[in-house]
């Protein structure tokens, strides 16, 4: 009886039927819809969040884009996964182009203006 009614509630939000508990592994897969939106954008960067690592390497080439894209004649980032000055300035002369809160912080709306998600 429980098992029907997890099912049932599963089913109701969207979910596969095999997220179910006691359902085989192999079959326990999110719908596209709800792994996409999870994994579509790279976690946080900025100071106080991810400041080290492929995130900020990601970030640091999406603003070299952005800014050929654009024709900024500003100095390009090096591209070595550390989140320094030279990046938190670039990302919040970016996020002014772009018409956002200019606070220094790739969150997810930062990325999806960027293209990334």
């Amino acid at each position: 009886m429980k098992r029907i009614i997890l099912t049932a509630l599963v089913a109701s939000a969207g979910l596969a039927a095999s997220l179910v508990v006691g359902a085989p592994a192999a079959t326990a897969v999110a719908p596209a819809s709800v792994s996409s939106a999870v994994s579509a954008c790279p976690p946080v960067v900025g100071y106080g969040y991810t400041t080290k690592g492929w995130a900020v390497s990601r970030l640091q080439r999406e603003l070299n884009e952005e800014m050929d894209r654009v024709g900024s004649a500003g100095t390009r980032l090096q591209v070595d996964g550390i989140f320094g000055r030279l990046t938190y300035e670039t990302l919040i002369n970016i996020q002014m182009g772009l018409g956002q809160l200019a606070d220094g912080i790739a969150g997810r709306q930062t990325w999806h203006a960027l293209g990334v998600c």
